[in-house]
Formats: structure tokens, C-alpha cells, sequence
């Protein structure tokens, strides 16, 4: 904003105030600046944005202690050009023209033109002016019904290039024709051809008709550096890749054709370079995991406590055993009869689990608690609506905790299956989705969804629809919010952390599914860009504060676990499985297949 309105400011505004702390800024002066703006043709609003945009600059520079000095009217440098145009951002029915000039959907440039002008005015509007678009869901069936026709072509071609493959006889050149064939395929129509490893074993055997002894030398060479890069690829892992894509690019044809595990050097070519874009990811959840070590021993409560445990156990970081000492001490003074530690909120109990079970404790004895006991019954789990037992399953499952009472597994699902709107997605009160609640019910049924499951399925379904639903509650910056007391949907870091857990959990990549990247900016980058030396910010013009900093580090954490190929954030089985793969502190690597 101070950008923005930095030439009004210049020229209106600035000549005006003759003193350069905020604190000395009275509002007696603001009305004489406020007045100056009007006179010279600029609106009352205009007035009052600049009015801001000083404010908020003035305050930042006295909060960064920059040195000021005394300025003079005939020292400012007046930039007498206009602000940069705001993007147009089009109204619902101009929206709605679009989508109506999609007309008939045929497979070809122009339409899908079409289509994406109309999505991409579409995601630029609010909130509330996207529920003022009549007709959406012919957007939605155009893009559906061109998703289709491209997929039906696109297995076309893998069928005509599978069909040449099986023809194949055991000459070079029907052999050649394949591969010509294959070659000529896109990325998505290679991952189509099931017959792949049939072109691969055919291209050896012709190959290993003709080697020589230095041929199958050099391949095995070649071979032996690609397996020497490893399953795990991080920043230490360029100087391997490099090695081997030199010696492989210099083998004959013959010698390439004999090297059976190009594949995962071309695997590792693409992780590696999907790590280099992750820098300020990187370099963020580093710096936010040494942040919140330097804090000290964590208390024992939602802010500061066991959020801040589950982030730093679940990276790998070490937990000063005294949080141990007072949580057990928190648990003798406040459990109830029935291992209760709240008597109307259950996720007291769910997130105390969640937080022992992550150190790898007993959560059926504490000092003799057991806090499982205190998820008996489903009655008290519902006083908080579906936020109970979604939390509820969570800790169950968190490694695989049998309930007690009352409550089974299959009950905690059917609240949340019935509790789920007509949207599509979840809210804690009300008809209207939220992120937040949206994200939490599906990382609660993520244990439980199997897209690979044919026919109807109530739990799949409600998960694909839950998935709709947070593409559409994404704003146009790639930030996920909530409602703020206009009804607008305000963006905050805490949302999109949730909105990264759930999808991370579900197998979905916040980074690179096109459904989670909204004017080329993705959920990742949205909640990287909240990021600060000292935390995360639960707004984005506002300062670090606890809470937005562990909900945004442990959902850090869950992306850095998704691309290690680790349990889910909460899946902490892997804490008491000696032979499971462990996450280092500090480490970050990229899985690709063996």
C-alpha cells in the first residue's frame, strides 16, 4: 500500500508533516493533510488510504529503530508520477459472460483459451462476489468435459505407441519405431504406456547382442554412479547427479541401452531441481525450528505447549525432558475421575495425547492417567460440535489407540461424514465452509481415504468433495482465511497451515497441484510468504506472534515428512517402530523410488 500511494503521498502529504516520529503526528495535522488531498482533486478515500500507508510505515521504521532526521520542504524529491493500475479485477456478471461465451468444449487451443479466462476472473473474485456467480458450475462441467476429452487423447496416443511396442519382433528397426514413438509422447501420455519396461527390456537384448567388453564396462560404470546417488536427494546430492549424467551422456547408444536404471537418475534430476525452487521454504523451516528451541522448555497448554512440541518432536528436534516433568504434573492436577482434563472441551485431552504420543510416552500412564479414558464417551466428545471428534480420531489414530467406552472409530467418522455442508467442506458453526475446519475434518479421514478404491465409497466421496471445496475457499494471493465481521474471508497464516496439514496427509502437494495455485502462487508460497525472522505472522501486515508461528512450523514439518516419504504429521507410529525411517533435525531431502 505505501508503494501504492507513495506519489500522493510525496506531493499531498509529506510538505504537511513537519515532524518524522508517529507519536508526533496529531490529528489536527492529519485533517490539514486530509484537506490538502481534497483540494487537489483526490478522493476522501484516497485520502484516508495514504493517511494509512504513512501511519503503517512510520510505525514499522520507529519499530525498526531507523534513524530520522528533520526534513525541509525544498529536501523531498516529489515523484510526480501516478501509482501503478491495480489489475481489473472484473464484477460476478462480467464473470458470468465468460463462462458463457465458453460455448460448446472441443479439444483445441481457443476453447481452452476460453476456459482458463473465465477461471482466471473467476479465482480474482471475493468471497462473497464468486457466490454471485450464477452460473459456476458450467465452468466447472467445461473444465471437466475438456479434462476428459484431453484425457481420452491422451490415451490414444499411449494406446497407438503401446500397440507398436507389443508388435515389436526382434528387429532393430521395429524396435526403433517404438522408441520414436515413445519419444515423441508428452510427460503425461509416458506415465499412460504400461508396456514401457517391455521397450526397455527389448532395446537391452538388442544391444547386449552387439556389446563388447568395454561396452558393458562403461555401462556398468555408468550403473553403479546412477545407484550411488541414493534414494535421498538434497542439496549434497548435486555433485553425484552431475557425475552421472556426464558419464551417461558420453556412452554410445549402444552402452546407453545397457544401463537398466536411467530412470532414476532422470528421477533424481527432477527432485533435485524441485528442491532448488524450495529455497525460501527451506531456509524458513530451519530458521523457525532454531527460533523455537531457543524459547526453552515448552508450557503446557494450546500457545507455547503441545503445538509447539508435536512441530519440534515431529522434525526430529529434541524436547527438554522438563516439559515431560510438567505436563504429568498438569495431568495429576487437572484429570478428573474419568481421565478427563476439561470437562467440556475433549480436544484438552486429544492434543495432550497427541503431544506424548509424538515424544514417544505413555499416554495410559501418566502418573497413573490413563488420558485415552477421557475420550470415552461420545456424548462428552460432541459438546464441541465436529471440532471434538475430529481431534478425537486424530489422537486415536495418531498410533493406533484402541477407544474406550462408548466411542469406536466408525461413530467419530459418522459425526464427521454428517457434519459435513452442502459446499462440500466443514465449518464449526453455521452453513457457510470454512478453511480451517474444512482442513482439520480431512486430515481427520485421511487414514481412511483410498483414492485407488473403485465403485461408491462414503468416505472417498466426502474427502473429494472437502478437496473441491478448499480449491474454491482459496484466495487469489494462494492464501486460505477466515471470515472476518463483513463476511469477507480475511487471509491468515494459521488457515493455510491447516490447509498444508490436510493435504499433505491426503497425498496432495501444496505446491504443485494446480487445484492450490491461484494466479501462479501456490498454498506453500502463501504460507511462506507470512514467514519472518521471528515467526510467523497470523496477518500479513502484522508482527510474528506464537500461535501463527507453531501452527506454521509444524506444517513445515508435515511438508518437509510428505517429501521425505515420511509418516503423515500425525501418523506418529514411526516413534515407536525401531525399524521405521527416522526424520534428522535440520534434514531435508527429496524420496524418489529405488
Amino acid at each position: 500500500n505505501y508503494t501504492n500511494h507513495e506519489s500522493a503521498g510525496r506531493l499531498y502529504i509529506l510538505p504537511h508533516i513537519k515532524a518524522t516520529q508517529i507519536s508526533k503526528i496529531y490529528p489536527a495535522q492529519w485533517q490539514k493533510c486530509i484537506d490538502a488531498v481534497i483540494s487537489k482533486g483526490l478522493s476522501r478515500r484516497m485520502a484516508i488510504n495514504v493517511r494509512s500507508s504513512i501511519t503503517a510505515f512510520l510505525a514499522y521504521a520507529d519499530r525498526m529503530r531507523w534513524k530520522t532526521v528533520p526534513i525541509k520542504d525544498r529536501d523531498l524529491k516529489v515523484n510526480q508520477a501516478p501509482p501503478p493500475k491495480k489489475k481489473k479485477i472484473l464484477q460476478p456478471d462480467a464473470v458470468e459472460k465468460l463462462i458463457e461465451n465458453i460455448g460448446a468444449v472441443t479439444l483445441d487451443d481457443a476453447c481452452k483459451a476460453r476456459i482458463d479466462a473465465a477461471r482466471r476472473a473467476y479465482d480474482k473474485l471475493s468471497y462473497a462476489e464468486k457466490k454471485q456467480v450464477d452460473n459456476y458450475d458450467d465452468l466447472k462441467r467445461a473444465e471437466a468435459a475438456y479434462s476428459a476429452l484431453k484425457q481420452a487423447e491422451d490415451q490414444k496416443k499411449a494406446d497407438a505407441v503401446i500397440d507398436l511396442i507389443n508388435q515389436m519382433g526382434g528387429d532393430q528397426e521395429s524396435v526403433r519405431k517404438a522408441r520414436a514413438a515413445y519419444n515423441a509422447l508428452t510427460a503425461e501420455q509416458k506415465k499412460l504406456v504400461t508396456n514401457y519396461k517391455k521397450l526397455t527390456d527389448a532395446e537391452y537384448a538388442l544391444a547386449n547382442k552387439v556389446a563388447t567388453g568395454e561396452d558393458r564396462s562403461n555401462a556398468s560404470g555408468v550403473a553403479d554412479l546412477i545407484d550411488a546417488i541414493g534414494n535421498r536427494i538434497s542439496d549434497a546430492s548435486e555433485a553425484a547427479i552431475r557425475a552421472a549424467r556426464r558419464a551417461y551422456d558420453k556412452l554410445s547408444n549402444t552402452q546407453k541401452a545397457l544401463v537398466t536404471n536411467i530412470a532414476k537418475l532422470e528421477a533424481a534430476e527432477e527432485a533435485y531441481a524441485r528442491l532448488n525452487g524450495l529455497g525460501d521454504y527451506e531456509n524458513l523451516y530451519r530458521a523457525t525450528g532454531d527460533a523455537l528451541d531457543r524459547l526453552g522448555v515448552p508450557a503446557v497448554g494450546s500457545i507455547g505447549g503441545e503445538w509447539r512440541v508435536i512441530g519440534l518432536a515431529r522434525s526430529g528436534r529434541t524436547v527438554d525432558e522438563a516439559y515431560l516433568a510438567a505436563a504429568t504434573e498438569y495431568v495429576k492436577a487437572n484429570a478428573d475421575a474419568n481421565g478427563r482434563l476439561n470437562a467440556n472441551k475433549s480436544t484438552d485431552n486429544a492434543r495432550l495425547i497427541l503431544a506424548l504420543t509424538a515424544l514417544g510416552a505413555d499416554v495410559t500412564n501418566v502418573d497413573g492417567v490413563n488420558l485415552l479414558s477421557g475420550l470415552n464417551e461420545m456424548a462428552y466428545i460432541e459438546k464441541q460440535g465436529v471440532n471434538g471428534p475430529i481431534w478425537a480420531l486424530i489422537a486415536l489414530d495418531s498410533n493406533g489407540y484402541e477407544p474406550e467406552g462408548d466411542v469406536t472409530r466408525e461413530a467419530l467418522i459418522a459425526c464427521i461424514l454428517n457434519a459435513q455442508l452442502a459446499d462440500g467442506g466443514w465449518a464449526y458453526a453455521g452453513e457457510v465452509a470454512d478453511a480451517d475446519m474444512t482442513a482439520m475434518a480431512l486430515t481427520a479421514l485421511a487414514g481412511y481415504y483410498d483414492p485407488t478404491v473403485e465403485g461408491e465409497n462414503a468416505i472417498n466421496a466426502a474427502v473429494e468433495k472437502g478437496i473441491e471445496c478448499l480449491s474454491e475457499l482459496q484466495l487469489a494471493g494462494g492464501g486460505f482465511g477466515a471470515f472476518g465481521p463483513d463476511g469477507e474471508l480475511v487471509s491468515t497464516s494459521e488457515s493455510v497451515s491447516q490447509v498444508i496439514v490436510a493435504l499433505t496427509a491426503l497425498g496432495v502437494d501444496p505446491d504443485q497441484d494446480e487445484r492450490f495455485i491461484k494466479e501462479g502462487v501456490s498454498a506453500l508460497d502463501a504460507l511462506v510468504a507470512y514467514g519472518t525472522a521471528e515467526g510467523f505472522k497470523h496477518l500479513a501486515d502484522g508482527e510474528a506472534d506464537a500461535m501463527a508461528t507453531e501452527q506454521g512450523y509444524y506444517a513445515l514439518t508435515a511438508y518437509a515428512r510428505y517429501l521425505m516419504n515420511l509418516t503423515r504429521l500425525y501418523d506418529m507410529t514411526d516413534v515407536f517402530d525401531a525399524e521405521a525411517e527416522k526424520i534428522e533435525p535440520l534434514e531435508l531431502y527429496i524420496a524418489i523410488a529405488a
